[in-house]
């Protein structure tokens, strides 16, 4: 995979597949832009490609865009900041309670480059909160119901909360910390369950109702959410 910077859009992921018969462009959850191409094609095709269809690009990714705006809140304890600098490029930085997007004097923080290190910067932030909270979480679940796994990895997921491999390893989405504890906790036993059940048959849900007596409706509420950065307004932690 190529990674190409490309003005008014941003970041462009090329990607080569053995899978793909032709040239293929999509828009992620995120509004980055992603062009899959064969892989005898050399890197240059996908990023021509991309460039051919700018407007379409520009078009399409307007309804799937995330654009962060100074105070906007972090997992419940980071504010993000916009700070103009006299340096010529875009650079960021998580301090203390803040994520910090220095920008050249003039730049509009709503730019492609500008909001592509913002979302880059609050990931990372994301993150840490984590790789701090979401182990400790596992191993007193796992504690508490009389489960051992072998691993706890944080990682950042596009379309799944959590897995289990069949050798104990277990990997959760950084995304779960913006969720509520509860939500939290099934996601852990969900996974938990499949030490013992490496499938969705019968034997594994028994063993999740043990420990998540309402895992069915959590289950339906995990549903309206996505694992994706998910910034909070400060009037909307007020209410």
């Amino acid at each position: 995979m190529k990674t190409y910077l490309l003005d008014e859009i941003g970041e462009l992921k090329v990607i080569k597949s053995a899978k793909a018969k032709k040239i293929i462009i999509k828009i992620n959850y995120n509004g980055e832009p992603q062009v899959t191409i064969p892989r005898y094609l050399p890197y240059i095709i996908g990023l021509q490609f991309a460039q051919k269809q700018r407007s379409w690009i520009l078009k399409n990714r307007t309804s799937k865009i995330l654009v962060l705006s100074n105070g906007d809140i972090i997992a419940n304890k980071y504010t993000v900041r916009f700070t103009e600098h006299k340096k010529p490029h875009v650079s960021s930085r998580v301090q203390g309670n803040y994520v910090n997007i220095n920008i050249p004097a003039g730049t509009d923080p709503d730019n492609a480059l500008s909001q592509n290190e913002a979302i880059k910067a609050s990931t990372r932030a994301m993150k840490r909160i984590a790789e701090d909270t979401l182990p400790t979480r596992l191993y007193n679940l796992a504690i508490k119901h009389g489960y051992s796994y072998n691993s706890i990895a944080v990682k950042n997921m596009k379309t799944r909360w959590g897995s289990c491999s069949s050798q104990g390893a277990i990997c959760l989405n950084i995304w779960l910390i913006q969720l509520r504890d509860e939500l939290i906790d099934y996601v852990c036993c969900h996974e938990l369950a499949h030490l013992r059940n490496p499938h969705h048959q019968q034997g594994f849900w028994d063993d999740l109702s043990v420990m998540v007596p309402n895992y069915r409706e959590l289950r339906k509420e995990l549903k309206s959410h996505s694992p994706r950065l998910n910034p909070q307004q400060p009037q909307a932690l007020l209410s």
